[in-house]
């Protein structure tokens, strides 16, 4: 049974967890746990808010708001740790289109794309906050860059049902898509049919653009 922790807000009254099962776009309501530290649902021991989930959904997706007197704050996504997520591995090879040589030492960038909270969720790199938008690659980052080898290849390990900006500075090529949940192995061309219309990084937002000179 996964078991889902958050760190404490202050000022909230209760937290309200939310189940999705078709990748967001749908919730469902699981479980309203109030703000008490001397509760069953608070460990002392780490200062954290928990929930058990008794009967998980393969492919679940959990979010959580913190609500009070003045309303309530936008939604942050969750994994329970210590059970690592599933992951996809994202490959991709970089080929020049005129020649078909393979393009080695090309940077290709990995962002998560802002659907945590900056307001209930701490947007300091906190690595302990169990937020799927918090350690969405593997290695519990929100923003990798990594290069191809010899043969123009590249690859990275993405939790599933994450949104994610791939971005290839040098020939202007950018993707927003969200991770499927039903892939091992995902080749950087096919993720264009998961593709998002447009997302927001860091404030930005960012749509599909094409890039030109190369092919994957």
């Amino acid at each position: 049974m996964p078991t889902y922790r958050w760190k404490p807000n202050a000022d909230t009254i209760t937290y309200e967890l939310e189940r999705s099962v078709d990748v967001g776009l749908n919730w469902t309501p699981i479980a309203s746990i109030p703000h008490d530290d001397t509760g069953p649902n608070y460990d002392s021991s780490i200062a954290k808010f928990f929930y058990i989930d008794a009967a998980p959904v393969v492919g679940e997706i959990v979010r959580i708001r913190a609500d009070n007197v003045s309303g309530s704050s936008p939604y942050a996504l969750l994994i329970a740790p210590p059970s690592p997520a599933t992951t996809t591995v994202l490959f991709g090879v970089i080929v020049l289109a005129t020649l078909g040589d393979p393009c080695a030492g090309v940077p290709v960038r990995v962002r998560v794309c802002d659907e945590r909270s900056s307001t209930f969720v701490p947007s300091g790199g906190d690595s302990s906050v169990p937020s799927i938008n918090k350690e969405p690659l593997f290695g519990l980052k929100r923003d990798e860059t990594v290069f191809t080898d010899e043969t123009g290849r590249f690859q990275i390990n993405l939790v599933r049902g994450v949104p994610v900006l791939v971005e290839i500075p040098s020939v202007k090529y950018q993707l927003p898509f969200r991770v499927p949940l039903d892939r091992d192995v995902l080749n950087l061309r096919d993720a264009y049919v998961h593709r998002l219309s447009n997302v927001r990084v860091d404030g930005q937002v960012y749509a599909y653009q094409g890039g030109a000179g190369f092919e994957l």
